[in-house]
């Protein structure tokens, strides 16, 4: 496996990020966004839960430290020129936010590319199919409905 220095800012990312590990999503607070270099540099809490505001600010702590591992399995998808991840999405998202505060920070990736629509751009193109040809196609609305709070639940798609 071939991995690559990788600089994941100026990119569309979709995240499975949702309530339970984003405090983000939980909360609308990011702890990367919402904290100097400094702070960051030298945070030492421990983690509550999953989608505890420190999880992301522990990860930058260790980027910035080089205390983590950098290696991230990256889908790139060509139809839609976005990218997810099989593993690394908060590392990602934490050192782009990091760049963005010009600390530069590159992960080592493995990029598999993909001859097709990402996992967000995949649901929402359904969602756009079903409405526009709903007398052509049977699906009840709850189908329906059920595919576009998956689409909101468990993806973001987020430009950093």
């Amino acid at each position: 496996m071939k991995y690559k220095d990788f600089d994941v800012t100026n990119k569309t990312y979709c995240f499975k990020f949702n309530e339970t590990n984003c405090s983000k999503c939980h909360s609308g607070i990011c702890g990367v966004e919402n904290s100097s270099l400094n702070e960051l540099f030298n945070f030492k809490e421990k983690l509550r839960s999953k989608n505890d505001i420190n999880r992301c600010k522990i990860i930058a702590s260790r980027l910035i430290n080089n205390n983590i591992p950098s290696n991230v399995y990256i889908y790139f998808y060509k139809q839609c020129f976005h990218y997810s991840f099989s593993d690394g999405q908060h590392r990602s998202c934490c050192a782009a936010k990091l760049n963005l505060k010009d600390k530069k920070v590159f992960l080592k990736a493995y990029i598999s590319i993909q001859d097709s629509l990402c996992p967000y751009c995949s649901l929402k193109n359904k969602i756009e199919i079903l409405e526009n040809y709903s007398d052509n196609i049977y699906i009840n609305s709850r189908e329906l409905e059920d595919i576009k709070i998956k689409l909101k639940r468990d993806f973001k798609l987020w430009s950093l």
